[in-house]
């Protein structure tokens, strides 16, 4: 058992939950599901895929820290039931912060790096938005072989494409996500599909 003061991790075997210091941040490994709430709206479920479901235990600290002492929410991960509950708390300035929390969870589960995901707490007008690829018929083989040899990997071309667009992209089978302003994702999209439709 690994414990420190924003964040307690349980072993999957342990039939408890246990919770940090201050109460906010807790992994529950038990078959406990949550009871229900008179408000839903202030109560927001992300789903964890299973192949994340470590990749969350190991991070959990990490993710929730700013969650926990800067949005002022609480977080609670359902091992077993492979979920996340984010809540507002008293002390939760507003309801717009459980909002960018279950976007920036929902960004580190894609794939975004922390830093980057971090970018929809703390920058305003900063969004996390997806399109899908064309499908494989209407694009010729170049294509294909070279657009996601782009979107996958850290080559110098998706850093030219994020750099000049301002966002962060990230590849997941075939969607892409998008962290950046509203103006700066349709700039981004316009840039992936020009490189799909290249010749």
């Amino acid at each position: 058992m690994e414990s420190n003061t924003n964040a307690t991790a349980v072993d999957a075997e342990v039939p408890v939950h246990t919770t940090s210091g201050n109460g906010n941040s807790e992994i529950v490994s038990s078959d406990e599901t949550p009871q229900p709430r008179r408000n839903r709206s202030n109560t927001i479920k992300v789903r964890v895929p299973k192949h994340k479901r470590n990749v969350i235990k190991r991070n959990w600290s990490q993710i929730t820290f700013p969650l926990v002492e800067d949005m002022k929410l609480r977080a609670r991960f359902y091992i077993k039931a492979l979920y996340v509950e984010l809540s507002v708390t008293p002390e939760t300035p507003k309801v717009a912060c459980l909002i960018k929390g279950a976007e920036f969870f929902k960004a580190f589960i894609y794939g975004f790096e922390l830093k980057d995901a971090l970018q929809l707490l703390y920058i305003d007008n900063t969004f996390l938005d997806s399109f899908r690829l064309p499908s494989v018929e209407m694009l010729n083989p170049e294509s294909i072989y070279s657009s996601y040899a782009f979107l996958s990997s850290v080559g110098e071309t998706k850093f030219i494409i994020e750099r000049t667009t301002r966002s962060r992209i990230v590849l997941v089978e075939d969607t892409v996500y998008v962290i950046g302003s509203s103006k700066n994702i349709r700039r981004a999209r316009r840039a992936v599909l020009n490189l799909l439709y290249m010749e």
